[in-house]
């Protein structure tokens, strides 16, 4: 493994990923023994935990306080993640070049990306039994999935529940509540919302209730706005981002030539056309199709066409 920076080292904490910088390393601990990850100075209770961790073998059953994901700075581990998604920093006689570290490295793993949270989620479902309490099959490789969200306790990312959300922040925020126990909650997966859910490592619940009033007062599914969402990033206050959807969007066309097609009579070309003499076959549809769409951007709502909504930035 080449060496990292500590940026880099950082960066690569935030996605569970192996790394080393000399002095600072990270690994996940599947199929890693004792002599990979030295216990240093840990205290004695962190260090039989460590140990049994390295010595579970395959099928063994796992301690939900076993780190998953564990950091060590020169030979101490100073920060780990748990089977549960728990942030842990370890009991241990730390330099203080250590435990500038060890808060760095628990900042990192405490803004982990969602699909770490995502597996460990998976994972405690399977050995809980809770399997077939999500979508199923893949969702995120269905675009037009029915929407859902996935919702943790914020102290215990990985126990989750799906359900089904509105437009109305406050039933849903109750309803989430029911499920979990708690109004601190989390969402850690959203599917049906379009590349809004997919790209984005922090889903705000006030911003899916908007995407969901917006998807209904203009008749889109909520993909359509989550796709546009993804690209124009606006600011997420309900108000602001109605008020720029609703300046964004076009309309729903059959397909790209409907759209063509409103665009040459309300413009006027067609009228100045047929008063000049000229027919339609005299217009170069292509060239129009290519320069219309790098100003608007066409998503697909499935078996019902596109909807056609302005970009942001248009394309060179």
């Amino acid at each position: 493994m080449r060496k990292s920076t500590n940026a880099e080292a950082y960066r690569a904490m935030r996605n569970a990923a192996d790394t080393f910088t000399g002095r600072l390393s990270a690994v996940r601990l599947h199929g890693y023994r004792a002599a990979t990850i030295p216990a240093g100075t840990l205290h004695a209770k962190p260090a039989r935990l460590l140990r049994r961790t390295l010595d579970r073998t395959a099928g063994a059953p796992i301690d939900p306080d076993m780190p998953v994901y564990a950091v060590s700075c020169d030979g101490t581990p100073i920060a780990w993640l748990t089977h549960h998604a728990r942030v842990v920093t370890p009991a241990a006689d730390l330099s203080p070049f250590q435990t500038r570290h060890q808060r760095e490295s628990a900042r990192a793993l405490t803004d982990v990306h969602l699909w770490v949270i995502v597996d460990l989620a998976d994972a405690r479902d399977r050995r809980e039994g809770r399997t077939a309490d999500g979508p199923a099959g893949d969702p995120c490789a269905n675009r037009h999935h029915p929407p859902q969200i996935r919702i943790a306790a914020q102290h215990d990312l990985s126990r989750t529940w799906w359900l089904p959300i509105s437009g109305d922040r406050a039933a849903t925020l109750h309803a989430a509540g029911q499920l979990a126990g708690t109004h601190e909650i989390r969402v850690i997966q959203a599917v049906g919302y379009g590349y809004y859910a997919r790209r984005s490592n922090r889903l705000d619940l006030a911003v899916l209730c908007t995407v969901h009033r917006l998807a209904d007062a203009h008749g889109v599914p909520p993909s359509v706005v989550g796709d546009w969402l993804a690209d124009a990033e606006p600011t997420g206050q309900p108000d602001a981002l109605a008020a720029a959807f609703a300046a964004a969007y076009q309309g729903l066309y059959p397909n790209r030539d409907s759209f063509v097609d409103q665009v040459l009579t309300e413009r006027g070309w067609r009228a100045a056309m047929t008063t000049a003499g000229m027919p339609d076959r005299y217009v170069d549809r292509s060239t129009l199709s290519a320069d219309l769409f790098s100003a608007y951007r066409d998503i697909s709502v499935g078996a019902g066409g596109i909807a056609v909504v302005r970009r942001t930035r248009a394309r060179g």
